[in-house]
């Protein structure tokens, strides 16, 4: 069995190369593209529940990842858009942007930039223990109130519906009493994908569900057009690399983002680092809460420096997840 010779890394990514075989090269190259392919529409959707363009979602499947994999402790975390952050970010920007799509971005940048630059600042004071304060259940019992949102700002695109009202309950019961304005194709479709990801979840749970019900998905609308051309598609995207600077911002913007800001670097770190442990005691290896707050940092950076525009985290577990670096590290 060859394996890369050790060598004196500057970065974890590196060093965890030491003693690798090359016989798991085929495997991690799986769960790199299974992780890519689905990695990138649900970062397109994502950037949309935080009021962005598509495109900021594909930006920030780029350099943060790479940012991540750089600074970072976890060999399996994978940096990505989060329905959580996305509210907070709506929610914080909104109200500045007063509906011009322009500034919005940009202060989606700098709220990005903000996160990071705390985060970093956390990770070279060592503060990764504060994030422990946070208790697995508070944090379930926020998310599950925030999923609650975030499913209820997305029916309406699942039914191809189009609402009035932008707080939850109100749109909660518009969506309940207009049950006739639901598109049928859109919601079948939809519907269809729903009954399909739960069904394989509970049947077959290694298989990647939501992968194969996207290209599923994407092949019924690209061949069966007539029957599906009530649905939205997102359409063609602008190509090239994402553009790299700073967004356009007053120190006003700053001032007034700061509190939203800490709140989701607080919640972004607590969460990174607990399943960050939690795959390390999974698969018998260390990390280092520090080192995470600094790769954590340094992606948010990576995303409002190159349009990726949105505080990014490392997202739940995936079933195949097992295919990948922590597979291997408890055979080294």
């Amino acid at each position: 069995m060859r394996r890369v010779p050790r060598l004196d890394w500057p970065f974890p990514v590196f060093r965890s190369l030491d003693g690798y075989r090359w016989e798991w090269l085929p495997r991690d190259l799986t769960a790199g593209l299974l992780i890519v392919a689905l990695a990138i529409p649900l970062s397109m959707g994502m950037a949309e529940v935080a009021g962005m363009p598509p495109i900021a979602g594909l930006y920030s499947c780029i350099l943060p990842l790479v940012a991540y994999a750089l600074f970072g402790s976890s060999p399996q975390l994978v940096v990505a858009l989060d329905a959580s952050t996305a509210a907070l970010v709506a929610t914080a920007i909104a109200p500045l942007a007063a509906g011009d799509p322009i500034r919005y971005g940009a202060l989606a940048g700098v709220v990005a930039i903000l996160v990071g630059v705390m985060l970093i600042a956390a990770g070279c004071m060592r503060l990764g223990v504060v994030a422990k304060l946070l208790t697995r259940p508070v944090l379930l019992g926020y998310q599950a109130g925030l999923a609650l949102v975030v499913v209820l700002s997305q029916l309406p695109r699942l039914l191809g519906l189009e609402v009035d009202h932008s707080e939850t309950l109100p749109r909660a019961f518009e969506i309940t009493t207009r049950v006739d304005d639901w598109n049928v194709p859109t919601t079948l479709l939809g519907g269809a994908a729903l009954a399909v990801i739960v069904i394989l979840a509970a049947t077959r749970p290694r298989l990647p569900s939501a992968l194969l019900v996207i290209v599923a998905a994407a092949v019924a609308v690209g061949f069966a057009g007539g029957l599906f051309s009530d649905v939205e598609l997102v359409g063609s995207l602008p190509a090239g690399l994402p553009p790299i600077g700073l967004p356009a911002f007053e120190i006003a913007d700053v001032v007034a983002l700061i509190p939203f800001s800490a709140a989701i670097a607080l919640l972004a770190a607590a969460d990174t680092i607990v399943s960050s442990k939690a795959f390390a005691q999974r698969n018998g290896y260390e990390v280092d809460a520090n080192r995470d707050l600094l790769g954590l940092g340094s992606a948010n950076l990576a995303s409002g420096l190159s349009g990726g525009s949105r505080p990014v985290r490392a997202p739940r577990a995936r079933p195949w997840s097992r295919w990948s670096a922590g597979a291997r590290s408890s055979r080294a």
